[in-house]
């Protein structure tokens, strides 16, 4: 199975599943903001602040415990359905300059890929990666041309070929025909 990174949602399937995020910083969002509205107005060192700084750090903990609940059962259930799994080497850092920059580290896509690949060794599975330079969503998954600029507000791939699919559909056939090229190695 080849999967590819959405910000939307968490992730998008060579079987056509997507990946449901819950977003659970996004959810706690309001909830945070007032609490560490608290802290601030609270004088330093004293023991209101630090019963507030508590507060604050339960409140990320649950967030935390939340998320990671979440992509333990996923990736558990993605491991025990398909015995190799296809993804994109993402590099992470980078795509937090862009303004997705919340819903992509909301997602934790890179703590998904790190779940995928211990629980793949202990069950015997395999998870390959793709290069990160491997241009996925540029790349016609009919004949193979490549496109020199691709939006990222261009949902639809359209190529010369005559093929018009969803940008995210094409670049997840991509990545599950080269983790095949990459599997047969």
């Amino acid at each position: 199975m080849g999967l590819d990174y959405s910000s939307k949602e968490l992730f998008v399937s060579s079987e056509n599943q997507r990946g449901h995020a819950p977003k659970f910083y996004n959810k706690y969002q309001d909830k945070l903001a007032k609490e560490q509205r608290i802290l601030a107005r609270r004088t330093k060192d004293s023991n209101n602040w630090y019963k507030q700084k508590l507060k604050v750090g339960r409140l990320h903990s649950k967030i935390k415990n939340l998320r990671a609940d979440y992509l333990h059962k996923l990736s558990k259930k993605l491991i025990e359905k398909y015995n190799a799994i296809c993804i994109e080497d993402l590099d992470l850092k980078s795509m937090k300059i862009k303004n997705l920059a919340k819903h992509t580290f909301d997602n934790a896509w890179g703590m998904l890929v790190n779940m995928l690949e211990y629980k793949s060794i202990f069950s015997g599975k395999q998870v390959i990666k793709i290069d990160r330079y491997y241009s996925s969503s540029k790349t016609c998954s009919s004949c193979n041309a490549v496109k020199s600029t691709l939006e990222l507000n261009e949902r639809i791939y359209k190529c010369e070929c005559g093929l018009s699919i969803d940008r995210d559909l094409n670049a997840r056939y991509n990545i599950l025909t080269e983790g095949k090229k990459l599997l047969a190695y």
